[in-house]
């Protein structure tokens, strides 16, 4: 029984050693919790201010707490300077007040939903894939990125109209739906074909049909073009039928039939080889290869109007050949001439280009495309120093034509590819 009474009193003290450690900690928690209380009132500014995203920022005043008077108070962002306020998150500031520096956060967040307008969209049945959820959008409306997507895919086999729901997200995942429509056609267009199909050479000269042809389809960024040339005979004198045939990813076709003369060589002929041999010598010199495209479209525009003078005498019209090698050894022309040049030029370099002949038969230059579409270059000594003709598109040439207020770039749109 005397020891039983002995365990009992070490179990009774040892739980009397527990409370006592037990209400020392409870005591500390009351006096942490009783200073972070007594912190708070005597911090004198508000540690973290919230505003939304797309705010101008965020005033040093905001940080002053309702009870202080608006002393001289400024924040400071550090190196890295103010925060994107189109981007949600917390970011850290020192508030300079009264002499001293406090810490303190802004937090950005995004609470309003994004807006929008819906956009019909057409969709061509021989496309592959689906149509990026943001075309059916237009004029988004919110202060951080935005992205979309479907709430339900649409059915991609069915021809006609049908309803499309599209679910806008954006920074602060705040979410909006709204209604658009597709439109599945059949694409029944065929591309169509642009240029010169009607040429001269030379006996026993052997010249590139495609040089100045483009193809141009509403649907397919790169239709097929084949040119049947199988009764011509460059080494007999003759008029001969070429077919040019272009096919867009639909199966469309367009067919149109030009003809190859080939005459006996004029004294002053110049054929392809001889001006490609002299083109190839000039760019040489003009061009680098670390030359991004449009550098090297405006070195050979920079050449042709600073060294080719403008000459009123008579050019060979049917031979741009021998105009183009004219304007390199000779340095003088008309537009025609430059015009001739540039475009052996842009050939030479890899690029399509058109030689364009204004309404009135006296103007000439060139539309080229540089990868990104069709665009008006003159690089003739009639537009003047300090008049550049580069890179125009329809419009803006239009508008340089109505200004000059002689139309002398009116041209027949129709038979060239459009410039937007």
């Amino acid at each position: 029984m005397f020891r039983r009474k002995k365990y009992i009193f070490a179990v009774k003290k040892n739980h009397r050693g527990r409370n006592i450690a037990l209400g020392i900690l409870g005591v500390a928690a009351v006096v942490c919790v009783a200073l972070f209380i007594i912190g708070l009132a005597l911090y004198p500014l508000h540690r973290s201010v919230t505003v939304e995203a797309g705010s101008d920022g965020v005033a040093a005043e905001a940080f002053l707490k309702d009870s202080q008077p608006p002393e001289a108070i400024s924040i400071s962002w550090g190196e890295e300077g103010q925060p994107d306020w189109n981007v949600p998150g917390e970011y850290k500031l020192t508030i300079v007040y009264r002499g001293k520096e406090y810490k303190g956060t802004v937090r950005v967040e995004d609470t309003i939903a994004p807006a929008a307008d819906a956009r019909e969209v057409t969709w061509f049945s021989g496309d592959e894939g689906l149509p990026d959820p943001m075309e059916f959008v237009a004029d988004v409306q919110d202060a951080t990125a935005v992205t979309a997507q479907y709430a339900q895919e649409p059915d991609m086999t069915k021809l006609g109209s049908q309803d499309v729901a599209i679910i806008l997200t954006d920074g602060g995942d705040n979410r909006t739906e709204i209604s658009s429509r597709l439109i599945i056609t059949d694409d029944q267009e065929a591309p169509k074909i642009y240029g010169e199909i009607n040429r001269l050479t030379y006996l026993g000269t052997v010249i590139p049909l495609d040089d100045g042809i483009a193809v141009v389809d509403d649907r397919d960024d790169a239709p097929t073009l084949t040119i049947d040339d199988s009764a011509v005979d460059f080494n007999q004198k003759g008029v001969y039928p070429v077919t040019y045939t272009a096919t867009d990813r639909a199966g469309n076709v367009t067919e149109v039939t030009g003809q190859v003369t080939v005459s006996y060589r004029r004294e002053s002929a110049v054929d392809i080889d001889r001006l490609n041999t002299a083109i190839d010598e000039l760019l040489t010199e003009i061009i680098a290869d670390d030359m991004t495209d449009e550098e090297k479209c405006r070195a050979v525009y920079d050449w042709a109007k600073t060294n080719v003078a403008w000459s009123v005498g008579w050019t060979d019209k049917t031979a741009w050949t021998k105009e183009a090698y004219r304007a390199i050894r000779r340095k003088a022309g008309d537009g025609f001439t430059t015009s001739a040049f540039f475009h052996g030029c842009m050939i030479r370099l890899g690029f399509r280009d058109m030689m364009v002949a204004g309404s009135d038969q006296r103007t000439y230059w060139n539309l080229v495309n540089l990868g990104d579409g069709w665009y008006h270059v003159d690089c003739s000594g009639k537009t003047g120093a300090g008049q550049d003709i580069f890179l125009f598109n329809d419009e803006k040439l239009a508008g340089y034509s109505q200004a000059a207020g002689n139309g002398a770039y009116d041209f027949d749109a129709e038979s060239y590819p459009a410039s937007e």
